[in-house]
């Protein structure tokens, strides 16, 4: 006699359809691409801090993984950790060949530290 389980052929086994990244609105990817424009501000975080925040008409606004993906898309390129001279506390995030010019500035005694 055949031993027929509970669930065998009901799909039971099937995996769930992968989950969906979360939307991200297309006012804060452009709020963060124009925050990364902004020298003076930018994207950071202090130093031993954990999030990356800019700002926007005096509010904190908090860098998420999902927003960081979307701006990172649409510049072509990763951001990267950087330290900018006179800011030792703060750690900045600045799209790779924009920190790579400030490193390469560095090596000539005059620009930012990599993380």
């Amino acid at each position: 006699m055949k031993s027929v389980h509970p669930g065998a052929d009901s799909g039971a086994n099937v995996s769930p359809a992968p989950a969906k990244a979360p939307q991200v609105d297309p006012e804060l990817v452009e709020l963060a691409l124009s925050a990364l424009k902004d020298e003076s501000a930018g994207i950071a975080r202090l130093a031993g801090q954990p999030f990356f925040y800019f700002e926007f008409e005096g509010e904190d606004l908090l860098l998420t993984k999902a927003l960081r993906a979307e701006v990172e898309a649409k510049l072509g390129e990763p951001l990267v950790e950087i330290v900018l001279p006179g800011l030792t506390g703060q750690v900045n995030l600045l799209p790779a060949s924009r920190a790579n010019a400030l490193r390469t500035a560095s090596e000539d005694g005059q620009g930012a530290q990599p993380c």
